[in-house]
């Protein structure tokens, strides 16, 4: 069983102290719950401390699986009864104790992997491991719980911090390489957004000089940068290891430019106040300045009509004019866009009317079509004139779960329809995702030959997201091909087996703004970081489903590298459709779970079982894990099991991003 420990040095909580714990029964009473931070200590919520408004319903207020913040009102140590309230905790002493909760669990974290390196055997271990660190900073900051994660903190720089903790060299090796890990500062986003004006003779020039005073304050620590949204209207920002000085820093600025531009009478108005941004909100600010830029082109009146219509004309044609051929949400299109590929899809073909109003919810409507590629014939698509066409046909003929019929199943006669159309309209380049199991597959020797006699050329991968620093399996078989006799772009040699190692070179380069494993050997990612917030609403599993499908789950817990594939049928079937995360105190190692799993004791499987709170991924986090852009979403009326069901038939976004790179990509970049 993995090794536990409590957070805090005392072994009961104090009355007044105000902890986290996780609900494990409601009864007619009260609710039984967890002390997270006190090794799991029992304790109870009468339903008269719930709140102090009249209770409707329990089930509003308090849910098996939930995390509460509670005040402790009763501690008897000697009967271990620990009486709390939820009523009495104001809203800012919640967000305190969150706070110093979160930073207490990392340090928590950090010491059990350490110990676990380490290859202890009792708890009686790592509890020595905290007196020596965690605790003697808490004891020696007078914090409980914040004092060990500054001085945890003030290591990543400075590792002598630990010198006082009388460590061994190979603790102190493993403990170091662990705080570094978990702790390294990462930058955050700063945003401000203000409109600056000036109807002055010199109004323009007075702008300019007012901003470039606002300039002259950007320095190493805090690099200022203000782009133009659309006058009036600009906005500042900038990136920081600091966020309360990065905010100051910008708030200066700000004033400086407001200063200079006053005294020429123009005027500063702030919109919206220095704050901390998310990549979302980055996201945002570049689909304004897309649309804007759009929006502000400009046709000089002074040219006539015919050298107009050219130019519009030519710049059509430098776009890559794409067929999206079953198209599902569009992974592809995405994909795409994550190349950095200029582009224009002309259509996205496919029959399922759920997907397709996916798609037509993130793109334009107008692009998407019902329609059965079999009934597509060779003169609408010759009409289309596309110079790629991609596609990731239906996989359930090849796949270990499907009846692996191959080429003789209904659902592939689509695909032979489609290598018919592709030998009479020969497009330039095709793109094609599949499972690996499609290699090799009659559909496969089909496809192959056709593209032969036509003097195609062709790059075949089988891939997998963790190449990429992503925890999730997916080994994907990938296929480009390109027209010889097509002058698009140069040509690549065909290479007659499926590439599947890789190496950073010329011929596979790195992704640019990409910053994966396999572009800038990053870290693996972990699970928790692809996560929603712990407040959102989950599907958790029932005990008894727990221990019936024990042997069948593969249970994995945040801190884990490496996840199941997650297939249409997730959230119905437990076997072999995705990983299962465990989101609650205790935490139980991957492979513990799979020893308790290999050794098939039954009577163990249900003690373990008492103790597992275990949920199913939400959209949103499998979408993330797809690596699809944080803007994605789903139509609202769609229920999430058809999100995962539409999630499941799509791609990997990033890994086909880089397959588009490194063979036509480069040569249509915007």
């Amino acid at each position: 069983m993995p090794l536990q420990c409590r957070f805090y040095e005392n072994e009961f909580p104090e009355i007044g102290d105000i902890v986290v714990v996780t609900v494990r029964a409601v009864e007619n009473m009260g609710s039984y719950v967890e002390l997270l931070e006190y090794k799991n200590l029992c304790g109870m919520i009468l339903h008269s401390e719930l709140s102090r408004r009249r209770i409707r319903s329990i089930n509003k207020l308090i849910r098996i699986g939930r995390n509460e913040t509670v005040l402790v009102i009763r501690v008897d140590q000697e009967k271990k009864y620990i009486d709390l309230s939820k009523r009495r905790v104001s809203p800012d002493e919640v967000q305190r104790c969150q706070d110093k909760f979160s930073k207490a669990k990392t340090v928590n974290q950090i010491l059990r992997h350490v110990a676990e390196k380490l290859q202890y055997k009792t708890d009686e271990q790592l509890e020595e491991l905290f007196h020596k660190t965690a605790w003697h900073f808490d004891r020696k900051a007078k914090v409980k719980g914040l004092g060990a994660y500054e001085a945890f903190k003030k290591a990543v720089s400075d590792p002598t911090v630990f010198d006082e903790c009388d460590l061994d060299p190979e603790t102190l090796k493993h403990l170091l390489t662990d705080v570094r890990h978990r702790l390294m500062p990462q930058a955050i986003k700063l945003r401000a957004d203000f409109d600056l004006s000036c109807f002055s003779y010199e109004g323009i020039d007075a702008i300019k000089v007012a901003l470039k005073e606002g300039l002259k304050l950007s320095t190493d620590e805090f690099p200022i940068k203000i782009n133009l949204i659309a006058p009036p209207s600009y906005v500042i920002t900038t990136q920081t290891m600091e966020s309360k000085a990065g905010l100051e820093h910008m708030s200066k600025v700000i004033e400086v430019i407001k200063e200079a531009i006053m005294k020429e009478q123009g005027n500063l108005v702030i919109k919206h106040e220095p704050r901390i941004v998310s990549d979302t909100d980055d996201a945002e600010l570049a689909k304004q300045y897309a649309e804007l830029e759009e929006a502000n082109r400009e046709v000089s009146g002074d040219e006539d009509d015919d050298e107009n219509e050219e130019g519009l004309d030519d710049e059509d044609e430098s776009k890559l004019r794409v067929l999206e051929l079953f198209s599902g949400i569009g992974g592809m299109h995405n994909a795409l866009k994550k190349a950095g590929i200029d582009f224009e899809v002309v259509a996205a073909l496919d029959i399922h009317d759920g997907a397709n109003s996916v798609y037509a919810h993130n793109f334009n409507k107008d692009l998407v079509k019902n329609r059965e590629i079999s009934a597509l014939s060779t003169e609408e698509a010759r009409a289309l004139d596309c110079q790629l066409w991609t596609m990731s046909p239906p996989c359930q003929p090849y796949t270990s779960l499907g009846n692996q019929k191959c080429g003789n199943d209904n659902r592939a006669s689509a695909f032979s329809h489609l290598v018919h159309l592709i030998s009479q309209v020969k497009p330039p380049l095709i793109f094609l995702e599949n499972v690996k199991e499609f290699y090799k597959s009659d559909s496969w020797d089909l496809l192959i030959e056709s593209l032969h006699s036509f003097q195609y050329q062709v790059l075949q991968f089988i891939l997998t997201p963790p190449q990429f620093g992503i925890p999730n399996r997916r080994r994907r078989f990938y296929l480009v091909a390109h027209l010889t006799e097509s002058n698009l772009c140069s040509s690549f040699v065909s290479k007659s087996e499926p590439i599947q190692n890789l190496t950073l070179n010329e011929e596979f380069p790195a992704l640019p703004d990409c910053d994966c494993l396999f572009c800038i050997q990053s870290p693996m990612k972990q699970i928790s970081q692809f996560l929603d917030q712990a407040s959102k609403e989950f599907r958790v599993l029932e005990r008894e489903v727990i221990v019936k499908y024990f042997r069948a789950m593969d249970m994995i817990n945040e801190n884990e590298i490496i996840s199941d594939c997650f297939t249409k049928g997730y959230s119905k079937r437990l076997t072999g459709t995705g990983s299962i995360l465990q989101f609650c105190e205790p935490i139980f190692s991957k492979e513990y779970l799979d020893r308790i799993r290999n050794e098939n004791d039954q009577s163990e499987i249900e003690r373990i079982s008492n103790s597992l709170t275990l949920r199913f991924f939400s959209s949103a986090e499998i979408a993330r894990i797809m690596c699809f852009p944080e803007e994605f979403s789903f139509p609202e009326t769609q229920t999430e099991m058809q999100r995962i069901r539409f999630l499941g038939n799509s791609v990997n976004v990033l890994v086909i991003a880089h397959v588009m790179h490194w063979t036509f990509g480069k040569h249509f970049r915007k």
